[in-house]
């Protein structure tokens, strides 16, 4: 995985936490590429929030989630985090 797909990984994950919106399930399996721009599928559990404390909880979880993949991969995990912070 390239920097630049990490990044507009990360930028799509940021921008649908912007509306509040939580994916519930996001694994790495759950995110494809199409046309070089990373797409996020399985969207069954997604949830927009309206309460904040509800959102901010399931979007950690999310981001708990994304992490998680790149157990095995620690430079990518740690590029990710970085990210996150």
């Amino acid at each position: 995985m390239t920097p630049l797909f990490a990044e507009s990984t990360v930028q799509l994950l940021k921008n649908i936490h912007a509306l509040n919106i939580s994916h519930g399930d996001l694994k790495i399996t759950n995110i494809m590429i199409s046309e070089s721009k990373p797409v996020i599928i399985d969207l069954d559990s997604m949830k927009q929030h309206s309460n904040k404390y509800f959102f901010n909880k399931a979007k950690t979880r999310d981001i708990k989630r994304f992490l998680k993949n790149w157990q095995d991969t620690p430079s990518l995990a740690k590029l990710f985090q970085s990210y996150f912070k």
